[in-house]
Order: structure tokens, then sequence, then C-alpha cells
């Protein structure tokens, strides 16, 4: 399979991956970040304003599984291609949709849509870059999301302080439909001088034509991807829940107005984005293994779940503080567990399959906890919701470090 060497095409599918990602990002974290807004402007209650948000993830869970399926077996670039023209369309719906049940159904299209993204674009990296690239083209793309949640927070509270919420949907579509034509012709380029000057990896190049080994569950559960499936689940109920309701938490809590809340959790995806670094350290030079690497990361979430389950209501700061801790953590984990653990299984040509089938885990946890949450704080304050969190980090952690074994076994067979 020909991988692409020459820096400027490198770095320009990067980019592209990078600019898909991040505002494929924006426009699924629109609703979230604005969900304080229509709650107190529209008298929505919390459950059905998590509701909105669950219905999303659930679609965007099953929707991985199929992606991973169609990227594996159809040109990748043609189905985020479609995910991205689709996202846009649902967004530029939404401000037009009055009833918060029809706004359910164009928000559990739009999640189905979001799904469309990530796993072939896993595809189209490990086809396209050399196995020495790879690494570090993980990290430099998944700095998309943290960029995007924090672009997203930061235009949610402008649009909210100079126009309302319906603002955020019309531009999250205009830039959607935007993206997806530059991804089309740029993509097109990019594919026309791999195939021209493309160059087989060594030791790929006399394996091109041989069948692929067969990937089974049997593989699977030796590997230990059924405890990092556990850990999956818990980190997309931490990272989404703690994500989604921070704002909601703390106007709540210490009586800000909606724009300073959703603009004080900006702090959060900022040091987010360090953690890839930090994860990306660890296992790259230290621990040299992604079950271990996810397990140190799950233990600080732990920490930081305590922390902010003890500190709740004394200082919007510590709060904020330790919610970073969470979510920092959180996305270090999914560096490790959906980007890096996947790319072992392309040898497999299922890459794009396992990144749809794991992340699927990481979304039924969202929707699980996106609801959970907003409903249990309602019903039962914030103190219980903090408590789910702390319960979610602990046994993480712990599942965690039971595929640390397994992992290691299979990272030395390999």
């Amino acid at each position: 399979m020909k991988k692409i060497t020459e820096p400027r095409y490198m770095y320009s599918l990067l980019i592209l991956s990078w600019l898909v990602y991040f505002v494929g990002y924006i426009a699924r974290l629109d609703y979230g970040a604005v969900m304080v807004e229509i709650i107190h402007s529209e008298g929505v209650s919390r459950s059905l304003t998590g509701l909105i948000s669950t219905g999303a993830s659930l679609t965007y869970a099953l929707g991985q599984i199929a992606s991973g399926f169609l990227g594996d077996r159809f040109s990748p670039r043609y189905v985020m291609f479609s995910g991205l023209v689709a996202t846009a369309a649902c967004n530029l719906l939404m401000p037009f949709v009055s009833s918060a049940h029809l706004q359910l159904l164009v928000w559990c299209a739009n999640g189905f849509a979001q799904a469309m993204l990530w796993p072939p674009m896993l595809r189209i990296f490990t086809e396209y870059y050399r196995e020495a690239d790879l690494s570090k083209m993980y990290v430099r793309v998944s700095t998309s999301n943290t960029a995007g949640t924090i672009a997203v927070y930061l235009l949610a509270s402008f649009c909210i302080a100079v126009s309302d919420w319906r603002t955020v949907f019309y531009v999250s579509s205009a830039l959607g439909f935007l993206t997806a034509i530059a991804w089309l012709f740029g993509m097109d380029r990019i594919e026309k001088h791999r195939e021209a000057y493309g160059i087989p990896e060594a030791k790929e190049a006399c394996s091109d034509s041989e069948t692929k080994p067969a990937l089974t569950i049997t593989a699977l559960a030796r590997a230990g991807i059924f405890f990092m499936a556990g850990a999956i689940l818990l980190h997309g109920i931490l990272k989404d829940s703690v994500t989604t309701w921070m704002p909601t938490l703390i106007r709540d809590t210490y009586n800000l107005g909606s724009a300073a809340s959703i603009l004080s959790t900006v702090i959060m995806p900022v040091f987010s984005m360090l953690c890839l670094y930090f994860a990306s350290f660890l296992n790259n030079r230290v621990f040299r293994n992604e079950a271990t690497t996810s397990s140190v990361l799950y233990g600080f979430a732990a920490v930081g779940s305590i922390g902010i389950r003890i500190f709740s209501g004394r200082s919007p700061f510590l709060s904020l503080l330790f919610g970073t801790i969470i979510t920092s953590a959180m996305y270090g984990t999914n560096l490790m567990l959906i980007t890096a653990v996947p790319a072992h299984f392309s040898r497999y040509g299922r890459a794009s399959t396992l990144t749809g089938v794991l992340n699927a885990f990481t979304y039924a946890g969202s929707a699980i906890s996106t609801y959970g949450v907003g409903a249990l704080s309602e019903q039962y304050g914030w103190n219980a919701s903090l408590l789910i969190w702390m319960v979610a980090a602990t046994v993480g952690a712990v599942l965690s470090v039971f595929s640390v074994r397994p992992w290691t076994r299979f990272l030395h067979t390999k």
C-alpha cells in the first residue's frame, strides 16, 4: 500500500482532517454548549434537554458501528463527506424547530451523521501515513477535539451575549458545508499525489496481496479489549457529562449568568489539549503501553472526581479545577483506547471497524450519563451527580488496570 512521504502532502492531509473533525466537533457540541441558556430562556427542563443530548449520543454510538463497517468497505473520504454535509443540514434545521420533541429527532439524526467522521479518518491515516509517522499524526489530529470544544464554548458565550442561542447553529451549519467542499477537493489532490508518487512501506511491500489474518472474538479477549471496552464506556460517562453539565452546575451552584458560566468552562478543554501531549509522552517515552497509560490517567480522573465532590459549593475555581482534571485525563484516555489501540489491528484490515465499535461504547456511556446526570441533579441535587462521577472514575481505573497484563502480552506477540 502506497504511503505519502512528501511533507507538503502529509501536512495537507493532517490539516484537512483536523479541520473536518474540528468543525464536526463544533456541530456536535453546540447543543450542549447552549443547553444552559435553553433551560433558562425557553423554560425547558434539565431532564428534557438532557434527553435530547442522550438521543444524539445513542444514535452516534450506533452510527459508530455502521461507520466503522462502511469505512472499511467503501471510500472513507466519501463517507466522511456525506457525514459532514448531513450534520451541517441538521444544524441548519435546529433553530427552525420549536418543539423539543422535534429537536430530539433532528439531533438524533445529527448524532448518526457525526459518526461518519472518525472511523473512516482512522482508516485514511493508517493507509496514507507510514507507521513511523502515525503516532505524532494521531496526537496532532486529536487536538481538533479540544480545539473544537474551546471554539464552541467561546462561540456560544459570544452568540448568547450579542444575539441568542439559535445563532450558534447557523454558524455551525455554514462551517460544516464549507468544510465539506474543502475536504472533497483537497482529498482529490492528495489521492492523486499518493497514486503517482506514493512509496510502499518496506514491510508492507510484499504483503498487499496476502490474505489478512482473521480478527476473532477470542483474539480480542486475549488482548484485553473487553476490559478496555468497559473503561471506554465509563470514560464516555465522565468526559461528556462533565463537559455538558459543568456550565449548568456552575450557574446553579454559584449564581453566575449563562454567558459567564459557559465562558468559565473554556478552561477545561484548554488543559485537555495539553493532556493529549502529556498522554502521548507517557505512552511513547515512559510506558510504551496504552493500557498502562490509560490506568495512570484514570487515576488522575479519580482524584479529580473526589475533589469536585468534597469541595462542591465552596469555590467556582475549585469546581473548575477538579472538573478540568477529570476531562483532561479522559481526553488522554480517549487518545490511548480509541485512537492508538485500534491502530494496532490495522494488519487485520479492521482498524476502522474496531474504532467504530470502541467509540460506540464511549457514546453509550455518554447517552446514559447526559440524561442521567441532568435527571439526578433535578431530583436530588448536584451532589448525587458528583457521586456518579466519582464511582465511574474509580471503576474505570480498576478496569484499565485489569487490561494491562493481556494487552502487554498482545504487544509482545504482535
